[in-house]
């Protein structure tokens, strides 16, 4: 059914046949030169894998430029932005953390407290947003209840 539905979409033997003795051959189950077939099908797998890796990127690249291809919008950025952004980050926490770490780590604080305690004033910031953030269908809620005991009731009844 697999293969049928890679071949539906573009995949030919020879590809799946290069694709499964490469992952073959990283788990080291099949020693190096040891494939089956001639040296003609394996060229041709390779060829094969090489032109639809090649037409993969190429629309890739059509995509991007489609879009704008611009980066910055995505998240991405290139290595000369990146080393600004760690110079400031690293100033930012204390012990040279950024913030958000910091910020996740005073979730943590109250492992360090007494239980009589409160949390931190950001642990405690994130636990009252939490409520607005959540908007909670009680009826749906409820009737989960009612199914979840139904069929308890019912299990317990056919193995009892």
């Amino acid at each position: 059914l697999l293969r049928q539905y890679l071949q539906e979409i573009g995949y030919s033997e020879a590809i799946l046949d290069v694709r499964s003795f490469r992952a073959k051959n990283l788990l080291g189950l099949v020693p190096p030169g040891d494939w089956p077939g001639t040296d003609a099908n394996r060229q041709a797998a390779a060829k094969a894998l090489q032109d639809t890796d090649r037409a993969v990127m190429e629309v890739a690249h059509f995509l991007n430029k489609k879009k704008g291809g611009d980066t910055q919008n995505r998240g991405i950025t290139d290595d000369s932005d990146s080393d600004d952004e760690d110079k400031v980050r690293k100033g930012a926490g204390k012990d040279g953390l950024d913030p958000e770490t910091v910020d996740a780590l005073g979730e943590f604080s109250f492992l360090k407290e007494d239980g009589n305690k409160s949390p931190t004033g950001t642990a405690k910031k994130r636990v009252d947003s939490g409520a607005d953030e959540w908007s909670v269908n009680q009826h749906t809620i409820n009737q989960m209840k009612e199914k979840f005991r139904y069929l308890k009731g019912l299990n317990g009844f056919l193995t009892g």
